[in-house]
Order: structure tokens, then sequence, then C-alpha cells
């Protein structure tokens, strides 16, 4: 988990270094540890306790427990991250406006979701891996996430996708499971890429706050 942290703030520091943060969904808080590494103002808000009670008593971080909407976090901040998180939410244009009041004017939102547009998905059908119905409220592409964007008053800078071994270490293939992780992001996309503009599992986008 700590290293998928580290190569989502990697992703997120090509937009540039923001100095303060929020990360929406923070889990154990790996993500938010990096970024604090990096010199970045972090806090983070995060629904289980469990997760929510490692990131304050094992990595010291700022943060609080519960959900986004009802957790009361004060802004600004020049950076607003949500991974995996978005799919789960009932309203969307809610939970996009409240993430812009929180941002200075210019302030990143970055995002990664399952991406129903994938070459996976489109194979697999029913069968794909992240359609999980019974947890995801949506299922985004990255058409429909950049429209929900959009409305909400962002401007799109990037959109891309991520084959789920780009998150995965050396050591981790060498691993049975591992090695069938592989098998399938290959059957999925026969390329040595692991990032790619719209055949990837995980679609991650890039936006700022617009003018008001």
């Amino acid at each position: 988990m700590a290293a998928r942290g580290a190569l989502a703030l990697r992703w997120l520091l090509e937009s540039g270094l923001p100095p303060r943060l929020l990360e929406i969904g923070c889990a154990g808080g790996f993500f938010l540890d990096a970024a604090r590494e990096a010199g970045i103002d972090v806090q983070g808000v995060e629904p289980s306790r469990d997760g929510s009670s490692f990131a304050r008593d094992e990595l010291g971080l700022p943060v609080l427990t519960g959900s986004f909407e009802d957790a009361g976090v004060s802004g600004p901040f020049d950076a607003v991250c949500a991974f995996h998180v978005l799919e789960h939410v009932p309203d969307v244009r809610g939970f996009l406006a409240q993430a812009r009041a929180l941002l200075v004017p210019g302030g990143i939102l970055a995002l990664e979701v399952p991406n129903i547009g994938s070459a996976r998905a489109r194979r697999d059908g029913d069968r794909w891996f992240n359609l999980v119905p019974e947890f995801h409220c949506w299922h985004f592409s990255p058409t429909t996430l950049r429209r929900f964007v959009e409305e909400a008053g962002f401007e799109v800078d990037r959109v891309d996708t991520a084959l789920p071994r780009h998150y995965l270490r050396a050591r981790r293939l060498l691993t049975p499971p591992g090695a069938r992780a592989l098998l399938a992001d290959l059957r999925a996309w026969p390329a040595p890429r692991r990032t790619h503009g719209e055949a990837g599992d995980y679609l991650r986008l890039v936006a700022h706050a617009g003018g008001s």
C-alpha cells in the first residue's frame, strides 16, 4: 500500500507541488504519509475507524473519522484527492461541489475510479472484477467522469488510465496471484505500457477549479 501511495503521489506531482492537500477516503494514510514526506501540509478524512485510527496512531497524520460530507472538513486546500472513492458516493454532484468549495482558486482535483470503458471490462462483461454493484453506486468511463467534473465547475487538465500491473511491485509479480494478475493484464491489453489513454482498468483524472 505504501508503494501505491508513492506512485499516486508521483502522478499528482506532475501538476506541481500543492502546499496543502486533502485526501478523501485516505484509508490507512499511506498516500498522505508520502505527501507529507514531500513537504506537503496534509489532512485526511476516512469513514473507517480502523483506517483512520491507524493513520493517526501509527503514522501521526491529521485524519478525521467520518464521511467527507459530514466530517466538518475546513479548507482551503490547494489539492483535493479521492482515490477509489467517487464510485461509492450516492450524490456525485454534491460531493464534487463540496470538494470545489474547499479548493483555492485554480486548486487541483485528483480522482481515480474503476474504468468501465477499459479493455478488460469490454472483454469480460459482467465478469469484470471491478463490477461490484453491491458496493459501487456508479461505474465511470472517461467520458462520463469528465462530464461530471466539468459540470461541477472544474476544467479538466488530463485523463488517462492505469492497468493493475502499474501498481504491482516486482516481487509481487513472482507470486502466483501476481503472475495471474499480470497475465490477465496482458490478455486485456498486450502491450508493455502500464498506463494508457483509455484501455486501463483504473481511470485517473486531474482538473483544476475554474473561475466562478
